[in-house]
């Protein structure tokens, strides 16, 4: 477990630990309010909400003893890029900029403007490593919340959650991870080019495997038990409706759940740009929306598309388990998934054939049969 805080409070507490005064402080106090009122509901690609990333971003720079200043436009340097405020709009504009001005003053407004005005990629990246010695003294603190920002992303190896495996995993742990490194000593800072090295390592060194539910019917109490029969697994619920997203938090809480997340969005997306490849260990489909009129079967989840999402995000030797009502949409499923070579079709296991969903047992006590099917993928 990282050092850095994740919360407000840990924020205050770690600045009166290092000696901060109690303006300064207070400005912070200032900045998060700010920060509460802009990105409240708003999370980062990993799952981890955008304020705990700020706050992190924020308690990074103070380890580095910077000035209150500083940590408060780390507090909400993504403010023009991700902020809401309410305008359906994004980017810099006057108003936004007079806004921030009123509400935390010019100095910080103007660290966060050259923040988001720094368009980072890699080629401004090598730019900045090539001239850092001709950088100003506000483009170094400007170029310091940066280092700060992608430091952040990595703790609690928060990056592999999110989208592009390529970028997730390699991206900082070659060359450019090198030159962030460097970036850090020559700005003046070996503990945090140290940081870098041991949170890169970390990520590079990892292996997240997930049970990963996804469905299209109200299962909340099947997902909950499989997480409290597997405490030691990972189980993410997958759903487009809020309400039932919600009953699965319910619970979850209700039981006292760790091991349970969920993340409302269209399956299909969910699989093919937010997943790690080749992360998950077994991928629940359960009565999907069979869509029955054949004008409509294009829209049906399980198409001949899918085996290949499914084999993307399958760890070698996962497994797909599928139920359905639906005799027409099952004799799709598996012969999109038979004609697949990649897969091989096995048998349920028995104790997860016996664990019926909500959806399954209205059909059942109507009499309505569950057809099943389960694949390994032969990756």
């Amino acid at each position: 477990m990282h050092r850095f805080a994740q919360t407000n409070l840990q924020l205050i507490n770690q600045m009166r630990r290092d000696g901060y005064q109690a303006d300064e402080v207070g400005l912070l106090i200032r900045s998060y309010d700010l920060a509460t009122r802009l990105f409240t509901g708003r999370y980062r690609a990993s799952g981890k909400t955008f304020l705990a990333h700020l706050v992190g971003t924020a308690s990074i720079l103070a380890d580095l003893r910077m000035p209150a200043a500083l940590l408060a436009a780390a507090l909400i340097h993504a403010t023009y890029e991700s902020g809401d405020f309410a305008d359906g709009a994004q980017g810099i504009s006057n108003p936004r900029r007079d806004l921030i001005r009123s509400e935390i003053g010019d100095e910080i407004e103007n660290y966060v403007e050259k923040y988001t005005s720094l368009r980072w990629n890699e080629q401004v990246m090598r730019e900045m490593h090539g001239k850092l010695d001709t950088l100003s003294l506000l483009e170094r603190d400007v170029l310091l919340i940066r280092l700060a920002n992608e430091l952040e992303d990595y703790l609690d190896l928060g990056i592999l959650y999110c989208g592009a495996e390529k970028y997730r995993r390699t991206n900082y742990l070659n060359d450019n991870g090198r030159i962030l490194m460097d970036m850090a000593k020559k700005l003046g800072f070996p503990s945090l080019a140290a940081d870098m090295a041991a949170v890169f390592k970390d990520v590079g060194e990892a292996r997240i495997l997930s049970d990963l539910h996804m469905t299209g019917s109200r299962d909340a109490s099947f997902l909950v038990e499989c997480a409290l029969r597997n405490p030691g697994k990972n189980f993410i619920g997958v759903e487009r409706l809020l309400g039932r997203i919600s009953k699965l938090d319910r619970k979850g809480r209700r039981a006292g759940l760790t091991n349970l997340r969920g993340v409302r969005i269209e399956s299909s997306y969910f699989l093919q740009f937010l997943l790690p490849q080749n992360s998950i260990s077994a991928l629940h489909i359960y009565f999907p929306d069979p869509w029955p009129k054949k004008r409509h079967h294009k829209n049906r989840l399980i198409n001949g598309n899918f085996p290949a999402l499914a084999r993307a995000a399958l760890a070698p030797g996962g497994k797909i388990y599928l139920r359905t009502d639906d005799a027409d949409y099952f004799a799709q499923m598996t012969e999109v998934f038979g004609a697949d070579k990649n897969f091989k079709e096995i048998e349920t296991p028995v104790e997860l054939a016996e664990l019926p969903t909500d959806f399954e047992r209205d059909f059942n006590a109507r009499g309505i049969k569950t057809l099943r099917a389960t694949y390994c993928s032969m990756n």
